[in-house]
């Protein structure tokens, strides 16, 4: 909060205008949070949905309300009044947070489809924080600038007041030298992106355990004792539960664990087929003595050999047998392990002996959990990119610019998952960061990480593409209006960004191995897609395309409905008029 406060000074200048999207924001995760509170007294909630809810909460929260407050200040610096002003703010960058918060809805409750109670839970509770920041900025932020406190924005000013002056700023320049090198720049911002995407193509995904905490902790410590004592795999072993209900062989279990004895990559298994042959010829035992023998002694010889005989006669039918693997519960050996038993061992064990046979616990669990997820996640990435694309079609009109933000978005998603990868997997800078030994990729969080990255950086999108839509409706000059929409709001977006990552990255230095991946990712796309793609790639693809970016069928414009979005609409002296070429 106190980096978010200091940047909004540097953008704002104000320190009244500054603490309005703080407020809004803190208001905004109080009952955000609460009501992710009350949803998880009647659904499974994972616990860190509330980490993860107020983070995005606080992000998105101060962003929106920066906007519609950027918005709000611009129009007071031409001469508007404060009525008029509100009502530019709410009808421009009002509706733009509108949509940015729908797109980013659909996209994390797209999560829902994998059907997963932990992944849903989380969509869920962070969906209901980024409505509830949706409604703060559309009703307490206009509510705030029609009040006294609007008239006093400018309270406590420091520098960078809003101007209307004509004189070139720094992004003026910026875009200037983009749209006289385009194909120089979107090839340039092409190659960082590919670069940071690179490690995508090493990405292993698994569930970490504590072998991949901090050595300061006891459960690393104790980990690691075990490991060195046992070996790595006594840290997780499989277990196999054996039915033999329906067994037509009584030595299912002898031929089970010789079967599983031999195979590579099995350090052990409990019991033994040693130990089971022992056990079964144990069964055998009757208590006998000779001698004469008082009631009192041969009553306790009855009473032995009757428990004997009523351990023989009722013999377990569901067994759990122990395979101790040589690696540990994260490593791509163990996954192969037990891919190797349930295909090819316990098949062929239940066919000669009609027994059943499960293989379950904490490491059969998981490699699952990496399975399911594996085969779900493309299902989940089509609806929500195929939602997206809809929705920005809605709201721009334009099937150009829907296309190039999705394939944009995917771009920044994938640098993000590059840097995931290369500090969590590989182990880069994993010392600075605290992040532990290296390990897989947990299971969720690529899922996890596109929902969210993939709504926020439709947030810019959004909120840039409307200002140079609402100029180019206008003048219909698409190099006009692409300098005036991206020098009127790189500022903003620049200053959004910075405090999307402030938020974020703060996450990177709590002890919590996924609330760091989180952070860090979160921090990373934020940044890659504000820098790459919003300053550099986005601009020089839309100088390239030049008019075609608002390329629409004409059969689709009885059919999609109209919104107005980049459609400037005050009072009657304010409306805009088209301008003309000159």
């Amino acid at each position: 909060i106190v980096g978010a406060l200091f940047i909004l000074i540097v953008a704002f200048g104000s320190l009244v205008a500054a603490g309005l999207p703080i407020i809004s924001a803190l208001i905004g995760i109080g009952i955000g949070s609460s009501l992710v509170v009350i949803y998880s007294n009647f659904a499974s909630v994972p616990n860190m949905t509330a980490h993860i809810a107020a983070m995005i909460a606080l992000g998105v929260g101060i962003d929106y309300a920066l906007f519609i407050v950027t918005r709000y200040r611009e129009s007071i610096a031409r001469g508007s009044d404060r009525e008029n002003a509100v009502i530019e703010a709410m009808s421009t960058a009002g509706l733009a947070v509108l949509f940015a918060g729908i797109t980013t809805v659909v996209s994390i409750m797209g999560m829902l489809i994998l059907n997963i109670d932990l992944i849903s839970g989380v969509g869920v509770g962070v969906s209901i924080a980024v409505v509830v920041m949706v409604l703060v900025a559309l009703t307490r932020v206009p509510a705030a600038l029609g009040s006294p406190i609007g008239k006093h924005l400018e309270k406590f000013s420091f520098f960078n007041k809003p101007s209307s002056s004509d004189k070139p700023t720094i992004w003026f320049r910026w875009i200037k030298f983009i749209q006289a090198r385009a194909f120089l720049m979107a090839i340039l911002g092409l190659a960082v992106l590919i670069i940071l995407a690179s490690p995508i193509l090493s990405l292993r995904v698994g569930v970490t355990d504590e072998g991949n905490s901090q050595e300061k902790l006891t459960t690393r410590r104790a980990y690691d004792i075990l490991s060195k004592g046992f070996g790595q795999g006594s840290n997780g072993p499989i277990v196999a539960i054996v039915d033999l209900t329906n067994s037509r062989d009584p030595k299912t279990l002898e031929k089970l664990v010789t079967k599983v004895e031999g195979i590579d990559g099995v350090q052990r298994v409990l019991p033994s087929s040693a130990q089971i042959s022992f056990l079964r010829q144990g069964s055998k035992i009757q208590v006998t003595t000779s001698g004469d023998l008082t009631r009192e002694q041969q009553a306790r010889i009855d009473e032995l050999n009757q428990v004997i005989k009523d351990i023989r006669d009722d013999q377990p039918t569901i067994t759990p047998i122990r395979i101790i693997p040589k690696t540990s519960p994260q490593d791509s050996q163990t996954r192969d392990l037990v891919h190797n038993l349930r295909d090819n061992v316990v098949p062929i064990v239940e066919k000669e002996t009609g027994s059943r046979i499960y293989l379950t616990g904490v490491t059969a669990g998981n490699i699952d959990f990496a399975d399911v997820m594996a085969s779900r996640a493309p299902m989940f990435i089509a609806v929500v990119l195929i939602l997206s694309f809809f929705l920005l079609v809605i709201m721009f009109r334009s099937i150009s610019v829907a296309i190039k933000a999705v394939v944009l978005n995917l771009l920044s998603i994938g640098a993000a998952y590059g840097v995931v990868i290369a500090v969590f997997q590989w182990g880069f800078a994993a010392k600075l960061l605290g992040v532990g030994e290296p390990g897989p990729i947990e299971p969720w969080a690529p899922v996890m990480l596109f929902a969210i990255v993939f709504g926020l950086s439709m947030d810019y999108e959004v909120f840039l593409i409307s200002k140079i839509k609402e100029k180019y409706s206008q003048t219909r000059d698409n190099a006009l209006a692409l300098t005036y929409g991206f020098s009127s709001t790189a500022r903003v977006i620049f200053s959004a960004a910075l405090i999307m990552a402030c938020v974020f990255g703060s996450f990177i230095f709590v002890d919590d191995r996924a609330l760091k991946l989180v952070g860090l990712g979160l921090s990373v796309a934020v940044l890659v897609d504000a820098i790459v793609v919003r300053m550099l790639l986005l601009p020089a693809s839309m100088e390239i395309l030049g008019d075609r970016n608002w390329w629409f069928p004409k059969w689709l414009e009885k059919i999609v409905p109209t919104f107005n979005v980049g459609h400037l609409r005050t009072s009657k002296e304010n409306q805009p008029v088209k301008a003309s070429k000159k």
